[in-house]
């Protein structure tokens, strides 16, 4: 399921979209489901002609064949591009240090996309700064 916003800016409409991955209780890794619940989110961000951002808690690992696929499409993943070395504060015990992407199509102008410090969950805060 993904949960999506379309908000009227001065300059044009920009699209959200926040996923939570699947979690099947097997690790962070591919399988038939995920990959095709990539297939689907594709799908649907085929249909929007805007700018637009794709992030959440996705539950996969960064070398998963179900996040290329997001890649392979034509998305920036804002985590590898900036080189984000963990989405996890130290509230998260186990030694898989990401779960949080964000994604933006080419129509996004990127400022500034960093964590943030302040620990309020076993998840990092994500900013990010665009035109």
């Amino acid at each position: 399921n993904i949960q999506y916003a379309t908000v009227e800016t001065s300059d044009w409409p920009i699209t959200v979209i926040n996923f939570h991955g699947l979690w099947n209780g097997e690790g962070k890794g591919d399988s038939e489901d995920r990959l095709r619940q990539t297939d689907n989110i594709i799908s649907f961000l085929k249909t929007l002609s805007r700018p637009y951002i794709l992030c959440g808690d996705f539950n996969l690992l960064p070398e998963t064949e179900s996040l290329k696929k997001f890649e392979k499409f034509g998305l920036k993943n804002l985590i590898a591009e900036y080189g984000i070395t963990s989405t996890r504060s130290s509230l998260y015990e186990k030694s898989e240090q990401f779960a949080d992407y964000v994604f933006v199509n080419d129509k996004v102008i990127i400022n500034e996309f960093n964590t943030l410090p302040e620990e309020v969950s076993d998840h990092l805060a994500l900013y990010l700064d665009f035109n």
